[in-house]
C-alpha cells in the first residue's frame, strides 16, 4: 500500500468516463489497494472492494434497482455506501457498522478520477479543455513497472529524446545540446521557460520541426506538456500518472492540437503509441523502481534540472522516493 499523504489525498485517473456503462461493476487497483468503481444514476463511484460482512469482493457482484448486491450473502448498500438489506434477517435493524468503505470520485476531461484520502486540491486544470479549436485524442493506459515518479520524469525530459526516440523527436547520431531553461517553482507546482530542439518528425504530420517545450507538473504525478511549432501551430500532452502499487503505474494521455485535423485522430494515436511503446522498456529498467533517497545516488547535470528541482518538490510534499 502506497502511504505517502501527499499522493493518497490528490485525484488519480482509474478509468475512462465512456468506458464505465450504467450498472457496470469493475475491479481496479490504486495505491496498492483492491476497488470496485462503479456507475448507478449516472454517477460513478468507488468502493473498497470489500464486503463488510465476510470479506467477499463486491465486484463480483451486481446491480440491482441501483443498489450494489454482495455475491455472497445479498447485502445491498445504496450509492452512500450504507447497507439497505441483510436478506438472512430482513426485519432486523441494520447495524451501524454496516457500510461499505468509499472513496471520493469525480469525472472531468473524459477521465474517473478517485481520491482515496482527502482531497487537498481541486483535479488539476487542463488549459486547452474549453477551446474548442484544439481536437482530442485519447491514449493509452501504458503501464509501467515502475514507482509513479520516474514516469513523469520521464516524460519532463528533452535530453532522452535523440537516444530513445531516435529519427522521431531527436537524431542519435547528432544529438541536440540543451540551452539554458528556467524552472519556476510556485502554488501551481513546477513550471519551465521555453526548451527549443529540433526533431526529424516532431508531430503527427512527421515532418521536421523546430520545436519549443513548455512543461508544467502542478501535482507530484500530473506532467503536461505544451509544444509550440510556429504559425500558431500547438499541441498539449495532459498525462496523468496512475499510482496502481510501489512498482507499477498507468500513464494516461489526453493529447490537444488545433491544426493538421483531417486524419489527425488515428495519425496521433499511432504516434503516441510508438513514442510511448519505446519509453516503456527503458523506463522499467531503471534501477531501483523508486527515485533514490538520496540525490547524490545518480549524477545530475545542467540539462537536468528539471529532474533536479522535481525530486526535491517531491522531497518537500514528503513523496517517498524523492531525494536526499
Amino acid at each position: 500500500m502506497i502511504a505517502d499523504q501527499a499522493i493518497r489525498n490528490d485525484w488519480h485517473v482509474v478509468y475512462r468516463s465512456r468506458d464505465l456503462a450504467e450498472s457496470a461493476l469493475r475491479p481496479i487497483r490504486l495505491l496498492g489497494e483492491d476497488l470496485v468503481l462503479w456507475r448507478s444514476g449516472g454517477m460513478a463511484m468507488a468502493w473498497l472492494d470489500l464486503c463488510i460482512h465476510r470479506g467477499s469482493r463486491l465486484s463480483m457482484g451486481r446491480v440491482l434497482k441501483g443498489e450494489m448486491v454482495c455475491p455472497y450473502h445479498g447485502w445491498r448498500y445504496d450509492r452512500e455506501g450504507r447497507c439497505t438489506l441483510i436478506p438472512s434477517q430482513p426485519d432486523e435493524p441494520i447495524p451501524r457498522r454496516a457500510r461499505a468503505i468509499t472513496y471520493h470520485c469525480r469525472e472531468s476531461y473524459g477521465f474517473v478520477w478517485v481520491c482515496m484520502g482527502e482531497p487537498a486540491a481541486d483535479i488539476p486544470p487542463h488549459p486547452e479543455w474549453d477551446d474548442a479549436d484544439y481536437d482530442k485524442v485519447y491514449t493509452g493506459p501504458y503501464g509501467f513497472d515502475s514507482r509513479g515518479p520516474r514516469v513523469v520524469e520521464n516524460v519532463l525530459d528533452v535530453t532522452h529524446f535523440p537516444f530513445v526516440h531516435d529519427a522521431m523527436l531527436g537524431q542519435e547520431g547528432e544529438p541536440e545540446a540543451i540551452g539554458e531553461y528556467e524552472v519556476r517553482q510556485s502554488s501551481e507546482g513546477l513550471r519551465t521557460s521555453p526548451v527549443q530542439v529540433f526533431q526529424p518528425a516532431g508531430d503527427h504530420r512527421r515532418v521536421p520541426v523546430r520545436s519549443t517545450y513548455t512543461f508544467w507538473c502542478p501535482r507530484p504525478l500530473m506532467p503536461y506538456l505544451a509544444k509550440e511549432l510556429g504559425d500558431q501551430r500547438r499541441f498539449s500532452h495532459f498525462m496523468p500518472v496512475t499510482p496502481v502499487e510501489d512498482d507499477r503505474s498507468l500513464l494516461w494521455v489526453l493529447t490537444s492540437a488545433n491544426y493538421d485535423k483531417d486524419g489527425a485522430r488515428a495519425r496521433i494515436t499511432a504516434r503516441n503509441n510508438e513514442i510511448f511503446g519505446q519509453d516503456q522498456p527503458i523506463v522499467n529498467g531503471q534501477r531501483p523502481a523508486l527515485i533514490p533517497e538520496d540525490l547524490r545516488r545518480e549524477l545530475h547535470v545542467r540539462a537536468d534540472k528539471l529532474s533536479v528541482l522535481y525530486r526535491r518538490w517531491l522531497r518537500e510534499l514528503g513523496v517517498t522516493g524523492a531525494g536526499d
